[in-house]
């Protein structure tokens, strides 16, 4: 029988002074807070990575930004009706960036004047906005240590050998905004029921249209959610990658890469610039047997078992290795065709793949682990590995950005090629934008 209380302890109910958690709002709100506070330590990465951009990012173009950025907010600005929607969807060399345009239209038109600076931080709050989408998976897949396994995920993907998108404004918003809209995709399309179904599709609609590789993004979370077997869920994905891939190649135009000439096939070459891709966290000159290695370990680490089946909750990081691969061999197969050089056609760019990919298989090593005593030791050595490449890395990284700003600062137009006739259409195409006050390049020398 539950006692009665009595008549004091009535009164002293009654009378006690109201605390904080009593009061349930403010009570729930610090609950939820506090997880996130006392885990902070996760984001030191992401610290690190933007101490570094905010060293060396300055309000110049480089290379592409004239033609991206300034060439295109000078035609937006001119263009009226229709036009201006053309624009935005229209190609930029052998993609269309319909995010990356928006950003640039909203920026100018709020601000009136573009800052490549500033440009170049928002390009890079894209990969935190990542990083917060892979804690959520992590924290599904890994609840217990979900904060271990993310800020070992954080020190791969802020890694500053992806200079050119942490110090490059188009280059950044481009690479980072394809997988950040292709993340929203998959989290929204992941959420029960169909509350968030139309956001869903609306980041996927955007993400196919804003990179040659948002396609094979659409395609691995049609894939996923017919493994879930969310029928209405893949039926709306499916027709969306279908449709809107389609859209993608309607008045398409092949654009031959400025002074290189494309060599025939070669299924060898195409097999050595994967391998480099594939390995290139560590080492892209050594990048042909660290990635023989890195490819062992990835299939003896898949959350699969003998008949086929996922682990629970790893469906969003196959999905993620999906559009990882998928767009590594795309990348050998189109751009290894250029006459540059096995290293030569590379760029750092494309690293951020190869740092997530290294990302992956350290969750795959927890969640194939988990419960095991020696999940520890084998973490610990992965752990040593990738600081050891992060601290290489670092060290490349900071001399390419030192060096970008060097040249930025000094030369007065960093455009292509840097030949005479490359920098008279840079001159022309800084003046027509001056001229219609989108940005003025003397008034940061």
């Amino acid at each position: 029988m539950k006692p009665t209380p009595t008549k004091k302890a009535k009164v002293a109910e009654q009378t006690s002074p109201v605390t904080d958690s009593s009061i349930p709002g403010k009570s729930a709100g610090m609950n939820k807070l506090f997880p996130y506070l006392i885990n902070f330590w996760v984001f030191i990465p992401v610290v690190i990575y933007f101490s570094l951009v905010n060293k060396y990012a300055v309000n110049f173009p480089y290379q592409d930004d004239y033609n991206a950025i300034l060439e295109f907010l000078t035609k937006f600005k001119l263009a009226t009706g229709f036009d201006k929607l053309s624009l935005l969807v229209s190609q930029h060399g052998d993609h269309r960036i319909l995010h990356s345009r928006i950003v640039y239209v909203l920026y100018n038109g709020i601000f009136g004047k573009v800052n490549f600076r500033n440009l170049i931080f928002l390009g890079n709050l894209q990969l935190v906005i990542i990083f917060l989408f892979l804690i959520h998976f992590i924290k599904q897949a890994v609840p217990k240590y979900w904060n271990i396994v993310s800020v070992v995920v954080g020190f791969c993907i802020f890694d500053a050998s992806s200079y050119e998108n942490a110090d490059f404004a188009m280059s950044g918003m481009q690479n980072y905004g394809v997988l950040m809209l292709f993340l929203a995709s998959l989290y929204f399309y992941q959420k029960s029921g169909n509350k968030f179904l139309m956001l869903a599709a609306l980041f996927e609609i955007i993400c196919i249209f804003s990179s040659g590789n948002g396609m094979i993004g659409a395609l691995c979370t049609t894939i996923i959610l017919v493994l879930n077997r969310e029928k209405i869920k893949y039926m709306v994905s499916g027709a969306i990658f279908l449709v809107c891939s389609g859209l993608y190649y309607f008045h398409y135009e092949k654009i031959p890469a400025m002074g290189v000439k494309d060599e025939p096939f070669s299924l060898i070459r195409d097999v050595r610039f994967f391998l480099h891709m594939v390995g290139s966290h560590f080492s892209y000159e050594n990048g042909i047997p660290i990635g023989v290695c890195v490819l062992a370990v990835l299939i003896a680490l898949l959350p699969v078992s003998l008949k086929l089946k996922f682990r629970e909750n790893t469906l969003p990081f196959i999905s993620i290795l999906g559009f990882l691969m998928g767009t590594v061999l795309s990348i050998s197969v189109f751009r290894s065709t250029q006459a540059m050089g096995e290293l030569g056609a590379y760029s750092s760019r494309y690293l951020i793949y190869s740092h997530l990919l290294m990302g992956l298989l350290f969750i795959f090593l927890w969640v194939k682990l988990e419960g095991k005593k020696w999940v520890w030791y084998a973490s610990a050595a992965g752990v040593v590995m990738l600081l050891y490449a992060y601290q290489s890395n670092y060290e490349y990284g900071e001399g390419c950005m030192d060096m970008t700003k060097r040249r930025l600062e000094n030369m007065p137009y960093f455009y292509s090629d840097h030949k005479a006739e490359a920098n008279a259409k840079a001159k022309a195409l800084e003046e027509a934008a001056c001229k219609l006050g989108i940005y003025c390049i003397q008034d940061e020398r």
